[in-house]
């Protein structure tokens, strides 16, 4: 599985982290568009592949509010195991839990909030998507919280049942939205070997 971490820092975090990094490659920017939009002329970016193939895009604006950090990984409902529709969106909604580094429950979602940010994260068909904002100083310590998600998530029994819940209340609520029963529709009357066709976000009847 591949995946791309993407950063979106202040100046001062942007050197930091390259000096830190223990190995990195650079990447050939061969992106030939001239940014004309005066807000942001002042950006720098910074294409690299980390030593455990990681490939980053770092943007350093000094004029950035709050820094960022977006990792995407290349996996989303289409590679869901059939015996479990819904795995990708549930695993989702797990890895926010807590990690064996950083084992108090909701921990992550504390250390951002308490830092004045947000974050966020979705499931699509080949992508599966985590976003945070915080203040700057809060970074480098919300950034670890973050990377611990991946390297050592604790998948507690509290934790499964709970969000298992929490999955089967968000599909109870989408079945009588409009938009998600046209998709649903969609879905159906496609091609059946299609992995388009399987059931994507999940309940608890077909993860429990």
């Amino acid at each position: 599985m591949k995946s791309k971490f993407f950063l979106f820092i202040s100046l001062f975090a942007s050197f930091s982290l390259l000096a830190e990094a223990p190995s990195y490659e650079e990447i050939i920017d061969r992106n030939s568009l001239e940014i004309r939009t005066p807000s942001l002329a002042s950006r720098k970016t910074a294409k690299i592949r980390l030593y455990n193939g990681l490939e980053v895009l770092i943007i350093s604006d000094p004029d950035a509010s709050q820094s960022a950090a977006a990792l995407a990984m290349e996996v989303g409902s289409w590679s869901d195991p059939d015996e479990y529709p819904g795995m990708a969106h549930f695993t989702e909604h797990l890895l926010f839990m807590a990690s064996k580094t950083y084992p108090e429950e909701n921990g992550y979602f504390k250390q951002v909030t308490n830092n004045g940010g947000m974050l966020n994260a979705f499931t699509t068909s080949d992508q599966t998507v985590y976003t945070f904002c915080v203040n700057h100083d809060a970074f480098p310590a919300t950034l670890d919280y973050f990377s611990h998600m991946f390297i050592d998530p604790l998948f507690s029994q509290s934790g499964v049942e709970r969000e298992l819940h929490a999955v089967d209340q968000e599909h109870d609520k989408n079945i009588e939205n409009d938009g998600f029963r046209e998709y649903m529709i969609l879905k159906t009357t496609g091609n059946p070997k299609h992995p388009n066709a399987r059931f994507a976000t999940g309940n608890a009847e077909t993860l429990g």
